[in-house]
């Protein structure tokens, strides 16, 4: 379905006023005064609506969106054009309105050609700001994440959508690793595998040998030393020792291959309580 545009006279003024007010302002001895990072601070701010004002006039070249050819909805009903819609999309530059027209019928929800030559998303926040949101949320908390798009772009998501943009992000997760474990049990490698094992071990040190936050906090606690560490303390002696390897392997076996009783992580039972045995957490400075 395609949408035809209708002719605006000069979309772009606006953003034209807008860039000489800029290219003013670098001009003046206003600017010449100011402190590199304050000019950063001022230009990006600028720039910024700068940019949705380009964004906004291109949206208005492209509106209403007229369909070219007939339109009809899913089960085949004709549809027929309604008033012009107007709509709100949250950019990464901010917000900007959209003008379309719809296309519907009695009893039946009205489509829109221009959406679809979009490919905007029904709710307000465009496919750009969802991706930010899920960028930060794998970064942070929600606050953090919210704080971090409002300095960084233009747009405006309060927590609570930024929760639910994240809910959105992560709907097709279960469904996407699904649709990978079939592709490979449908062809599966038969190359080698890459294998990486870590281990460390924390080693009780010598107090000039330890880090200086643990050598303060090592000179805080009580002057007492026990070879081992007794359950949940946290005596700040010791260094991690690490060693790592990396080969390749051919002969290898899948999980589907393994046989006999498995524990709640699907590991075999003895496996699963040597790890049981390894949770004891102790204050170790690497």
């Amino acid at each position: 379905m395609s949408a035809l545009p209708c002719p605006v006279e000069n979309p772009f003024a606006a953003a034209d006023q807008d860039y000489a007010a800029i290219t003013e302002f670098l001009s003046s001895k206003e600017a010449w005064q100011v402190e590199h990072s304050e000019l950063e601070r001022e230009l990006e701010g600028k720039g910024r609506e700068l940019l949705r004002k380009l964004l906004q006039a291109h949206l208005q070249l492209r509106q209403p969106g007229q369909a070219v050819e007939a339109v009809r909805d899913a089960a085949g009903t004709p549809l027929e054009p309604t008033a012009v819609h107007e709509r709100g999309v949250e950019s990464i530059f901010g917000t900007v309105d959209v003008a379309r027209t719809g296309y519907g019928a009695a009893g039946t929800a009205s489509v829109h050609p221009l959406d679809g030559a979009l490919n905007l998303p029904p709710e307000k926040y465009s496919l750009e700001v969802r991706r930010r949101v899920a960028i930060e949320a794998a970064k942070s908390s929600f606050d953090e994440g919210t704080k971090t798009l409002e300095m960084y772009t233009g747009a405006h998501v309060p927590k609570r959508q930024f929760e639910e943009l994240m809910k959105r992000a992560a709907q097709d997760f279960q469904a996407f690793y699904a649709q990978r474990q079939a592709g490979a049990g449908a062809d599966p490698q038969t190359g080698s595998i890459l294998v990486l094992t870590v281990d460390g071990k924390g080693v009780v040190m010598r107090p000039e040998d330890l880090r200086e936050p643990t050598q303060r906090a090592a000179a805080a606690r009580a002057k007492t030393f026990t070879a081992r560490l007794g359950s949940g303390r946290r005596l700040h002696a010791k260094r991690m020792a690490s060693v790592a390897a990396i080969y390749n392997r051919d002969d290898y076996r899948a999980g589907s291959d393994l046989h006999g009783s498995t524990g709640q992580r699907g590991l075999p039972v003895g496996l699963y309580r040597g790890l049981d045995d390894q949770r004891q957490h102790h204050g170790v400075d690497r």
